[in-house]
């Protein structure tokens, strides 16, 4: 009986064994696919022609990435909206790699180079991240609009992000950057967190986390999908303006305010006209 007793004990072990074996392991990247790709010259450079094409590569590394960000450069040549620059970050759950142990998720960003002054740098790649612990991203609206489309009802002329003016860019409009983001506000992931797009951190000087910045908190709706921007007005002194634009809706808010000071904190302010 003892003899069986040790099999039982010895069986029960292999299958343990087994089984974790079967869990299924985070992919390997395919590094092939993920290359650069060039963009052909007369290749459309809308969003929506280049989410089409990195939702293709992201589907080729698993049927299961969903996009949950999206970050883009947007430039003005001849007062037009262009696309300089675009990452879209997907995610998608994988297998726990040892039971009890915290759920995760990976990260593939598909990153899109259209920056005009430097055109033989034209194309597409991909390069993934993780595994990550939870919380994770939620998936992106189906409907979401095309930001072109959502900036354009804001009825703007060329607008530029302070980064972009801090760069002595302003006196040009076909030399103006604006970065525009969509994001699901308050979203608790640690990976790809809203940074500012473009505007200083008002307690360091730098772009920093804009989870924790007071005035993204107290302007930012909780749980909205936005295209969200933050421009700087033509106007003396230093007034920012917040823009969320709802990313199925197209309905637009903005808060502006003003930093007193360099280390400061953001003061509001109307979004009034220059005065």
């Amino acid at each position: 009986m003892k003899h069986w007793g040790w099999m039982m004990i010895l069986l029960l072990g292999f299958a343990a064994v087994a089984g974790a074996a079967a869990v299924e392991p985070v992919d390997r990247p395919n590094t092939g696919e993920l290359n650069t790709k060039p963009l052909a010259a007369n290749e459309p450079v809308d969003f929506t022609s280049l989410r089409k094409q990195a939702d293709a590569m992201a589907a080729r590394q698993h049927s299961s990435f969903k996009l949950h960000q999206v970050e883009i450069e947007f430039g003005f040549p001849s007062d037009t909206l262009r696309i300089n620059q675009v990452n879209f970050h997907y995610f998608r759950p994988v297998s726990r790699a040892f039971a009890g142990s915290q759920s995760q998720w990976e990260e593939l960003k598909v990153y899109v180079d259209n920056n005009p002054w430097w055109p033989k740098n034209r194309g597409i790649m991909g390069e993934k991240g993780g595994p990550l612990n939870d919380p994770r991203p939620s998936s992106a609206p189906a409907n979401i609009l095309a930001p072109e489309d959502a900036l354009r009802r804001l009825n703007r002329g060329p607008m530029s992000s302070p980064a972009s003016r801090a760069a002595g860019f302003e006196p040009h409009s076909e030399w103006r950057t604006l970065n525009v983001q969509l994001i699901q506000i308050g979203a608790k992931y640690w990976a790809g967190v809203p940074t500012s797009p473009g505007v200083p951190n008002p307690r360091t000087g730098e772009s920093g986390f804009y989870t924790e910045e007071p005035f993204f908190v107290k302007t930012a709706l909780p749980g909205k999908w936005v295209w969200w921007t933050v421009t700087q007005h033509d106007v003396p002194g230093t007034r920012y303006e917040y823009i969320y634009i709802d990313a199925v809706t197209g309905k637009a808010t903005s808060h502006c305010a003003e930093a007193p000071s360099y280390s400061g904190p953001l003061v509001p302010v109307p979004c009034a006209p220059p005065r």
